[in-house]
């Protein structure tokens, strides 16, 4: 698993994927079934590879009930049945899945195999059952191939009610005789997770999992890649779209008709000085040029902001979002170790706070509640390096062997 930032494919993440690696920025593509049919992903795995990016895929088991078009399109999709007809899959219909893994796996040129699975609520000892059997078919084809076969450990909403159910999936996950963790969380929450204690979870499991010694890609991070070196990640993948900075169920239920009628998104510019956004051009022309020229931060995709009543598109405003976190992450993930990472986090948190609560007091209340989370991200990792601080100097030291 290629050490950095990866990216975390959903609708029209493919083409925001290779820009961005035709720049440098990047170092892999996690590729999401429900988000592209199989020719599709064919032909853009190619051209990852091509621009020296490592591929894997992400088969999107979470929910046995859900269907999606795209799912018909991979050689899989018959296995894609209900938890207890997963229960009761033979020794034979566990080859035969393997064979429909292969078979898509070899066409994708994927660079190490993600185990299928479905995600782990509490007190639900079927799951752990059924996604051991998916990891056996997974594992079986990472062996034929030659590759590393990572466990998918997503852990429910309904398990964070206290860590020790956490610990306990953790527990079943680890008996595993996996090579790595894809690993996320489903907070449930709006946008971008807030809950301190929610987020403590987070980095005390993801260093368990680092504890292991094996890489961890901390899957549907977002902007919350941040903390991910904090707690021992090798990895973070990072989408364009809210909906891909945290495990989000709606992704994997079946929806309602969508709303008819014109809309007109707001812009959103991502700020890495800040690690948040301001909804463009309306919060940020309401500041003055000193504070907005110490708040913001450009790429190549940003806006002018000498006219902010120029045009601004989405997509580039995705683009940007994108490129400002990547780019943040391949500088942590060059720090030298994990307490290193956690303390840049922290100051990074620390001086963003402090801008927020100034613009706060120029613009007055922020339509997303950009300055909601940075007390409670800092709080978590600052609670992680003194409660965690004997397993952060274990992780490091067999990190030196």
């Amino acid at each position: 698993m290629k050490r950095g930032p990866w990216h975390q494919l959903g609708n029209q993440g493919q083409t925001i994927a290779r820009e961005h690696l035709q720049n440098g920025i990047g170092v892999g593509v996690v590729i999401s079934e429900k988000d592209l049919p199989f020719n599709s992903a064919k032909e853009y795995s190619t051209t990852f590879k091509e621009l020296n990016a490592d591929v894997l895929v992400d088969h999107q088991f979470y929910n046995s009930s859900f269907r999606h078009k795209n799912f018909d399109t991979y050689p899989e999709k018959e296995f894609r049945v209900t938890l207890s007809n997963m229960a009761n899959l033979s020794r034979i219909g566990l080859s035969g899945l393997s064979k429909a893994l292969e078979e898509n796996l070899r066409q994708l040129s994927v660079t190490g195999v993600i185990a299928p699975a479905m995600k782990y609520q509490a007190g639900r000892n079927e799951i752990v059952d059924v996604n051991a059997k998916l990891f056996s078919a997974a594992k079986a084809v990472g062996d034929s191939m030659g590759l590393p076969t990572f466990v998918t450990v997503t852990v429910d909403r309904s398990s964070l009610d206290s860590f020790s159910a956490v610990e306990r999936i953790l527990s079943d996950v680890t008996s595993l005789s996996g090579d790595g963790w894809y690993f996320s969380i489903e907070f449930g929450e709006r946008r971008i997770p807030a809950s301190s204690e929610k987020v403590k979870m987070l980095c005390r499991a993801g260093l368990k999992l680092a504890m292991t010694g094996k890489p961890v890609m901390h899957a549907f991070a977002g902007p919350m890649s941040l903390l991910s070196y904090g707690f021992g990640a090798t990895a973070a993948a990072i989408g364009h779209s809210h909906n891909l900075w945290q495990f989000s169920n709606e992704r994997w239920q079946i929806l309602s008709a969508p709303r008819k009628g014109p809309k007109k998104p707001l812009r959103r510019l991502f700020s890495s000085n800040l690690w948040g956004t301001l909804v463009y051009p309306n919060e940020i022309v309401r500041m003055n040029a000193k504070l907005r020229a110490e708040a913001l931060t450009s790429t190549e995709y940003s806006p002018s902001l000498e006219n902010l009543d120029a045009v601004w598109k989405k997509g580039q405003a995705d683009r940007h979002l994108v490129a400002s976190i990547c780019r943040e992450i391949e500088t942590i993930s060059r720090l030298g170790g994990v307490s290193e990472a956690a303390k840049y986090a922290i100051n990074k948190l620390a001086h963003a706070e402090s801008l927020y609560g100034r613009i706060k007091n120029t613009v007055g209340t922020l339509r997303d509640s950009s300055n909601a989370y940075h007390s409670n991200w800092k709080e978590a990792l600052e609670n992680l390096l003194i409660e965690g601080k004997d397993d952060l100097d274990y992780l490091e030291m067999i990190a030196s062997d």
